[in-house]
């Protein structure tokens, strides 16, 4: 998987949609398959489902509604019974990361196109897609030329936690890369702030009290070595650090919802049975610890993305 634009760019041409129960941790699932997207050109990829699994969000450069003959990067949304809608329509640039909400009526996602006349210059920045009503813009302008990214969609739709090098809110002067916090009604707040590190790629619970993240800043004292680790933000109570290892990473949480619960990426022995440090997908249960979901040798484990009661 390569990167461009900051973003994943997806190397399988289309999308599956997957329905099963895991039996245990390591233990083999039962799944029933249904291919959502069939293209003969184009990329489909970087899917967000929502809480009922009846509508999927994702990006395509296809033409699968007639809508997009000159391949651009636009958002989908795939909805059972009824199919393919083009949320965006584009001449050149990209439109990307989308996150879909509950009920699959709002889906945030990054674009470096105007599409609410807000966005003349064509800087990054993230907008919100409501069903009926269309677009907002919920960033800009781009003061110091870092666009955000990776935008996360709460339940409701009513909070988006992304991250962002610039200074939306007067607390990020220095262009440092941190986790920001949109809220409808109230605007911008800025949850991190640090200096020389990064925070990124925000996962953000049902009710947006709880936002994952991962970090190589020491955010609670007990990460001097910089390492990338897991943090949890909570609301009224500040920062929670999930991991501490030494060297390796731990990466892409994603965190249930009611936020007791983050499966994540890393190459650490957390469990005893990663001896080897191959990219493994570890569970975080809150008062039990770790779990280890994969153990495999050579190969990559990624990107996990965990349900809102943490059980699959």
């Amino acid at each position: 998987m390569s990167t461009t634009n900051g973003h994943r760019q997806g190397l399988t041409l289309s999308l599956i949609l997957l329905g099963g129960v895991l039996i245990a941790p390591l233990a083999q699932a039962q799944f029933t398959h249904t291919q959502i997207t069939n293209s003969s050109s184009g990329n489909s990829s970087n899917a967000s489902i929502n809480v009922g699994g009846t509508r999927i969000a994702f990006i395509s450069s296809s033409d699968l509604t007639s809508g997009n003959a000159d391949g651009n990067e636009e958002i989908f949304l795939w909805t059972s019974g009824s199919g393919f809608s083009q949320i965006t329509s584009t001449t050149g640039g990209f439109n990307i990361d989308p996150s879909i909400n509950g009920d699959g009526t709002r889906i945030a996602f990054r674009s470096n196109r105007d599409l609410t006349g807000g966005n003349a210059v064509l800087d990054e920045e993230i907008f919100i897609w409501t069903s009926g009503s269309g677009f907002a813009q919920i960033t800009g302008p781009t003061l110091n030329g870092g666009g955000p990214g990776f935008p996360s969609i709460n339940s409701d739709g009513t909070k988006v936690a992304f991250e962002g090098t610039d200074d939306y809110t007067g607390g990020n002067a220095d262009g440092n890369g941190e986790i920001f916090l949109w809220t409808s009604g109230s605007g911008l707040a800025q949850i991190t702030s640090s200096t020389a590190c990064s925070n990124y790629a925000p996962s953000i619970n049902s009710d947006g009290t709880k936002i994952a993240f991962y970090s190589d800043c020491d955010l609670t004292g007990g990460n001097a070595d910089g390492s990338n680790e897991v943090f949890l933000w909570t609301s009224g109570s500040g920062f929670s650090q999930i991991t501490s290892a030494t060297g390796g990473s731990n990466i892409e949480p994603s965190i249930n919802g009611d936020g007791t619960r983050i499966a994540f990426r890393s190459n650490r022995d957390l469990t005893g049975g990663n001896a080897d440090g191959n990219e493994e997908i570890f569970l975080w249960t809150s008062g039990s610890g770790f779990t280890q979901i994969t153990s495999s040798t050579g190969g990559s484990n990624t990107a996990p993305t965990i349900n809102g009661d943490g059980t699959r």
